[in-house]
């Protein structure tokens, strides 16, 4: 992630799309907490970009990590 933080084209939302993809491959990996952090990253950097949604699509993701750890019935 400090990589795609350098890139000269990253900005809020290029960075925001990487974060979520980590936290899906977490998710994907049984890294349930790690997931929910960088999905909850990937959220707050959406919505600071107004990308609607990007935020849509993370806080989807978090409802499924949650689901898959067991915290949701």
């Amino acid at each position: 992630l400090d990589l795609c933080a350098r890139h000269p084209a990253a900005n809020e939302r290029y960075f925001a799309r990487i974060v979520t993809r980590y936290g899906k491959l977490c998710a994907v990996r049984g890294r349930y907490d790690d997931a929910l952090a960088h999905l909850s990253a990937g959220l707050e950097r959406f919505r600071a970009a107004g990308d609607a949604e990007g935020a849509l699509n993370a806080l989807t993701h978090m409802g499924q990590a949650c689901r898959f750890q067991g915290d949701l019935a």
